[in-house]
């Protein structure tokens, strides 16, 4: 500096007093970049424990990200401060319910540490400022200076000097408090900067921790999600029965990685052709437990019963016994005969399919009654008609045609409209337009199933 400010005397014009101001911020700017190296050459010098102390903070910090557990994580954090700051006693008080007691302590005597417990009168002002307070600042800021004896007692326990907030800023994991230190000294600027600093990487590692073990959970339901789905769509037909004079087509749109829609379709001993669609209430892998439950009713009892009405009164039975009030099914159930032309049909509260006939006459397969799995005994009607070359049945799941969603689904008179125009198509083709017209909407808020059966 003085040497600055004897060369711009010799060099310059400047009165004596701009000369010193103009030394004293040059030395300010060339020295800012080396203070923390002066700094710490003063501390390793003057403050040789202090010194050691601050750098094993510093190194115990950096390996803080691998430890693997939250309570590990805390505890080594708060015992190295104890240690490396020299604190005779604390606490730590995880969460931010008062109710709590501390999570650990150290330094205590037995019985000295029960109870002890950080009121929200003492909690507030610290998760408020987010910063290491004293004492005395925490309790400058208690309304009218109250504080009940609980909370005083917990101080009086632990000597308490200084409240930590464990945070992030925008969550807190809880609030460590240091008592008095061994060698008398009271905390200062240095050490709250330190205690700071530590909390925000500790409560960082612990955020980390939730995280990745988060990230693993998430993955693991992925991965699982991915094997439902594909034992799912095992469990539907993988091709149509190759039966003279019908085409028999479907496809299920899952709104969720599995779903609760079913269709199928059998082709019995004596030739007719049974199909089905179901729809479980409620959607994700609770609905898609009892699609299965529900396929493996349909299939024996299609195998054992003659007609559809008896076999929706059969399961109907089997699933009142599984006593779910939560999960009810809608099912559609049809046994056609190639031969004769005639479909037999019941329903369980399902939506009634569109008969499209070849002129472009549309009539609704509407003989049903109440869902399967509410009340035991009930009897289901069933309906009968003729096709004739030419006639298709389209049956569809309340994916389609739902009023309460959100313009993802076609609406009822679109669906006919559909239909009834391309009723000439082959059944696949028909289906692949309907596909089509699904896709081109938003996603989708409910399984949706569509399955056809046309007469060729």
């Amino acid at each position: 500096y003085f040497l600055l400010r004897a060369l711009l005397h010799t060099v310059t014009s400047f009165s004596g007093t701009l000369v010193s101001v103009v030394a004293f911020v040059f030395v300010i700017i060339l020295f800012s970049p080396i203070r923390e190296r002066i700094q710490e050459l003063v501390d390793r010098s003057v403050y040789p424990d202090r010194f050691a102390s601050r750098r094993r903070l510093r190194e115990f910090a950096r390996n803080l990200p691998k430890l693997s557990d939250e309570q590990e994580i805390i505890r080594a954090s708060l015992l190295n401060v104890a240690r490396s700051l020299g604190v005779e006693r604390g606490a730590y008080f995880q969460g931010t319910d008062p109710s709590q007691p501390a999570s650990f302590t150290w330094g205590m005597r037995p019985g000295q540490a029960d109870p002890l417990r950080l009121g929200s009168n003492l909690r507030s002002p610290v998760l408020h400022r987010a910063e290491p307070l004293l004492r005395e600042e925490v309790e400058a800021e208690l309304p009218y200076g109250y504080l009940p004896e609980e909370e005083a007692a917990t101080l009086a326990s632990l000597d308490a000097a200084v409240l930590v907030p464990v945070t992030t800023g925008h969550r807190s994991f809880g609030i460590a408090v240091f008592g008095g230190r061994i060698d008398g000294e009271s905390y200062g600027a240095g050490d709250l900067e330190v205690l700071d600093s530590l909390a925000t990487q500790t409560a960082l590692a612990m955020e980390n921790v939730q995280f990745q073990r988060e990230l693993k959970e998430k993955e693991a339901i992925e991965r699982e999600l991915i094997v439902a789905q594909t034992l799912q769509r095992r469990l539907l037909p993988q091709s149509s029965p190759s039966v003279p004079g019908v085409e028999l087509t479907a496809a299920t749109l899952p709104c969720q990685e599995v779903g609760g829609d079913y269709y199928d379709y059998l082709l019995s001993e004596n030739g007719r052709v049974f199909i089905a669609v179901g729809d479980v209430s409620g959607k994700g892998i609770p609905a898609a437990i009892l699609m299965a439950n529900v396929q493996a009713l349909f299939r024996a009892e299609a195998r054992e019963v003659a007609e559809p009405d008896q076999i929706l009164a059969q399961m109907n039975r089997r699933l009142c016994e599984i006593e779910r009030p939560d999960r009810f099914v809608s099912f559609f159930c049809a046994a056609f005969e190639p031969e004769r032309g005639e479909l037999r049909y019941s329903s369980a509260g399902h939506p009634p399919p569109l008969l499209v006939r070849a002129d472009g006459t549309l009539h609704r397969l509407d003989a049903a009654a109440l869902l399967l799995g509410i009340e035991r005994e009930i009897r289901y009607p069933m309906g009968v008609v003729r096709l004739q070359p030419g006639d298709l049945v389209l049956c569809y799941t309340d994916g389609i045609a739902d009023p309460m969603a959100n313009g993802s689904c076609l609406r009822e008179d679109e669906l006919e409209e559909i239909a009834r125009a391309h009723r000439h198509l082959p059944a696949e083709r028909l289906l692949d337009r309907l596909l089509e017209r699904l896709r081109q909407g938003p996603a989708l808020d409910d399984d949706t199933t569509l399955l056809i059966l046309k007469t060729i």
